[in-house]
């Protein structure tokens, strides 16, 4: 098909290079987990299982967010009824996965901190918000699916009751932003608590805090995202959801990128130590043999048994 040209190739390309980009470092990183945890004979707990999944629906979004890109038109004014439409369906479909998907990395990171602090008594607060979090995104997913009546009113946007058929589409899109943002800020909140009270040294309460609530960093890619779909309007603001969706990659790979930094992390200090290991070899093998008492040399006045008895 013919493509056409109405100033959004640069933004297309920007779109293309973000999620093709994402996919590429997230998958190696992934990757990159799973050889350390089979060279490192770890066993295998539920945040890899929730890790493979999440990084499944990272994919998968990726992918509709490529096809959305470039269906043509950045408006409605530029495209043919079959065109929104196709666009409309694209949209759900990214929509939809984009829950799951960033549900699945939150318990991973959430995963990771009660696995670690078990044994504080205060751990319980993080089982109770994987909890409400599980069950918030079941019901935005819900929300999501049965948006409309029937379900093939979401894409038939020239409907001329489509008003009718649908529920507010921004206001599903504000809330699942705005609890994105809260719980990013959750997670890092969870993970402050949990290790302040720990006995080390600040600097290393410092580092186990950036670790584990790595994946707030995405909190600056959530809010963008808010402040985005509070811009969002119905159907012809395309370039504007052409955003979400590269935010939606961001913020959704950087998570997925910090959820595998404390498995990430054995393997820098096995790397470390081999290297501290060998330059503590070097340094003993600098200073020459060691020679033991058992190898002293005789004393030079020493007369040896043997000749006494001669004499």
């Amino acid at each position: 098909m013919h493509r056409k040209h109405h100033g959004t190739d640069g933004l297309n390309t920007i779109s293309l290079v973000t999620q093709v980009l994402g996919s590429s470092i997230v998958t190696l990183v992934v990757a990159l987990r799973f050889v350390v945890k089979f060279s490192l004979r770890m066993p295998w707990v539920g945040e890899d299982v929730l890790c493979i999944v999440a990084w499944i629906l990272y994919n998968v979004h990726n992918a509709c967010a490529i096809v959305y890109t470039y269906i043509q038109g950045p408006t409605t004014t530029h495209m043919t009824p079959d065109e929104m439409a196709t666009k409309s369906k694209v949209f759900y479909a990214t929509s939809l996965v984009f829950s799951p998907m960033i549900l699945s990395i939150k318990l991973t990171i959430l995963y990771v901190l009660t696995r670690l602090f078990h044994r504080f008594q205060r751990v319980y607060i993080v089982y109770i918000f994987e909890v409400l979090l599980t069950l918030y995104y079941i019901a935005i997913l819900v929300a999501k699916v049965f948006i409309c009546n029937p379900i093939s009113a979401y894409w038939a946007v020239v409907h001329p009751r489509w008003n009718e058929q649908c529920r507010d589409r921004r206001g599903v899109i504000i809330a699942d932003s705005s609890v994105s943002v809260a719980t990013d800020l959750a997670i890092l909140g969870f993970s402050a608590a949990l290790t302040w009270p720990l006995r080390m040294g600040r600097t290393q309460k410092l580092s186990v805090i950036a670790v584990l609530g790595a994946g707030s960093a995405a909190v600056g890619f959530s809010l963008y995202r808010l402040v985005l779909v509070l811009g969002f309007a119905m159907g012809e603001q395309m370039r504007l959801i052409l955003r979400i969706l590269m935010s939606d990659t961001a913020e959704g790979g950087i998570g997925l990128i910090c959820a595998c930094l404390p498995t990430l992390k054995k393997l820098v200090e096995v790397v470390v130590g081999k290297h501290h290991a060998e330059k503590q070899e070097d340094a003993r093998s600098d200073q020459g043999p060691i020679i033991s008492s058992e190898h002293t040399l005789p004393a030079l006045n020493t007369i040896p048994s043997s000749v006494s008895r001669v004499s």
